[in-house]
């Protein structure tokens, strides 16, 4: 075993050459993701280093809260539940739970068998693959989704009780409230009349 750390550790030409390729490759792919979460409006620093980006939905703050999301654990989820998409929300790494931030890994996207990786890793234009550019793909219309408010809720969540009507008995202006949400009517008080004998 000290062998082979000694072999590794003098920077032998097919070590130095996967760490450049991969080093290519977490480039290009954390470029291209950077490009898409940009275009769905998240602020985002470019990527430097490394596979992860941490976007910032705050600015689609509006289009998410009307779909019910208003925390970066609810976007992660949404992410997961509606389009299998596996993000951390930024309250794993101590923000506030209220900071529509998430961490993405890009390394899922090279491929899901030991083949597809090595391809990726040897390709010129790694995205061009069928299945980075489909998994591209799916994470731009996923963001789309989620940010342009394209995703609706359910016909019974999206029902707005009105907040005055007209009272059916008199025409006067009365706030209303779900069903569920009414309180018990009161007992009428008598007028005038003592029921003592």
């Amino acid at each position: 075993m000290q062998a082979v750390a000694a072999h590794a550790l003098d920077d032998p030409p097919e070590v130095t050459a996967h760490i450049a390729a991969a080093r290519r490759l977490h480039a290009r792919i954390a470029t291209e993701v950077h490009t898409r979460l940009r275009s769905a409006g998240a602020l985002c620093r470019p990527p430097r280093a490394g596979f992860y980006l941490y976007p910032d939905f705050a600015p689609a703050r509006e289009a998410l809260r009307a779909q019910g999301i208003t925390t970066g654990t609810g976007l992660a989820t949404a992410l997961l539940d509606r389009h299998g998409i596996a993000t951390l929300p930024g309250s794993a790494f101590g923000e506030a739970d209220t900071a529509l931030t998430l961490r993405l890994a890009t390394s899922l996207l090279y491929g899901t068998t030991p083949q597809q990786r090595r391809t990726a890793l040897t390709a010129r234009e790694p995205q061009a693959l069928p299945w980075i550019s489909h998994a591209l793909t799916r994470l731009s219309a996923a963001l789309g989704d989620l940010t342009a408010g394209r995703h609706r809720r359910p016909e019974a969540d999206r029902f707005r009780w009105p907040r005055r009507t007209a009272s059916p008995i008199d025409g006067r202006l009365r706030r209303t409230r779900p069903p569920a949400a009414r309180p018990r009517p009161r007992p009428r008080r008598r007028s005038g009349h003592s029921e003592r004998a």
